[in-house]
C-alpha cells in the first residue's frame, strides 16, 4: 500500500485475493469474484482502491473500505490480466494481457479510455512516476523484443507512441 499503509494485497494460486493488515497480522478481507487464479495486484496512489488481475481474463477493482463487493470488472480479449497498475496520479489503471493488448481505464468511471494493440508477448507494463508516459515491455521471438514508450497522455487518457 502507498505511503507505508497497513494493508497488503496477496494474490496467487487461489481464486480469491486477500487483504492483510500488516499491523494486526490478520486477514482483513477476501477479494472474491474471479473465476481463476490471480497474477497481479496494485493499490491506487491514495490507497483507497486495489485492483487484481486474473487468469480468467479480467481485472477487478475493489474499494478497500468495502472489499466484499467488486467495484468494477474489466474484461480482456484473449488472455489473463498479468499486469495491473495505477498511474501515479491515480487517473488511470492499466491492465495488460500476456500478448497483444494493454487496456487503459479511466478510474473515475472505469470506462475504457484506450486499448493499445501490438504484436508480441507482454513482458511488463508501467506508467512513469509523473504519469505522462506508459512503457510496455515486449518479448517475442518472432516479432522481436523491446520497450515501447507511449507519451502525451491527455485529459481523455489517449496516449501516442513515441
Amino acid at each position: 500500500m502507498p505511503d507505508g499503509g497497513a494493508l497488503d494485497c496477496v494474490v496467487g494460486d487461489c481464486v480469491d485475493g486477500v487483504l492483510l493488515d500488516r499491523r494486526q497480522k490478520s486477514v482483513v478481507a477476501r477479494l472474491s469474484g474471479h473465476r481463476d487464479f490471480s497474477f497481479a495486484c496494485s493499490f491506487s496512489p491514495d490507497g483507497r482502491l486495489v485492483a487484481t488481475g486474473s487468469q480468467d481474463s479480467s481485472a477487478r477493482v475493489y474499494d478497500v473500505r468495502w472489499p466484499q463487493q467488486t467495484l468494477a470488472t474489466l474484461c480482456g480479449y484473449m488472455g489473463a490480466m498479468r499486469v495491473v497498475k495505477f498511474s501515479g496520479d491515480g487517473r488511470f489503471l492499466l491492465a495488460a494481457e500476456p500478448a497483444d493488448y494493454v487496456h487503459i481505464y479511466d478510474t473515475q468511471t472505469f470506462g475504457l479510455a484506450q486499448d493499445i494493440a501490438f504484436m508480441g508477448e507482454t513482458s511488463g507494463a508501467a506508467f512513469s512516476p509523473d504519469s505522462n508516459c506508459l512503457f510496455v515491455g515486449i518479448s517475442d521471438a518472432l516479432h522481436g523484443s523491446g520497450l515501447a514508450e507511449f507519451t502525451s497522455i491527455d485529459a481523455h487518457g489517449i496516449v501516442d507512441m513515441l
